[in-house]
């Protein structure tokens, strides 16, 4: 994940790439749920419903934040969680950095 948005940045595409347990992409086409799930650095969580970012096949799933999403600043963790045939579950937990604005 090589994104650093600003806080609160809005219409920021966050992608995820599920990978198998050889880090090669997973085909998550047939996924029935998609979501991302983030804890951000106050530990509140949100849930969010994911789109695939092609197809599934190449295992990228996307979401674009909205007002709100991205508050506080600081390191956020995000993992995806998947219901699909031969998996049902959640995927590793990887990190990611927001930005601080200045204050107004």
């Amino acid at each position: 994940m090589a994104i650093q948005p600003q806080e609160n940045a809005v219409a920021i595409y966050i992608r995820y790439q599920v990978l198998d347990e050889n880090e090669a992409p997973r085909d998550i086409s047939g996924a029935m749920i998609k979501q991302l799930i983030f804890e951000r650095p106050d530990k509140s969580i949100l849930s969010v419903e994911a789109q695939f970012f092609t197809n599934g096949a190449d295992g990228i799933l996307q979401y674009i934040t909205v007002d709100g999403d991205l508050i506080p600043d600081g390191i956020y963790q995000v993992q995806a969680e998947l219901v699909m045939p031969g998996f049902n579950g959640r995927t590793e937990v990887r990190m990611f950095q927001v930005k601080r604005n200045l204050p107004i």
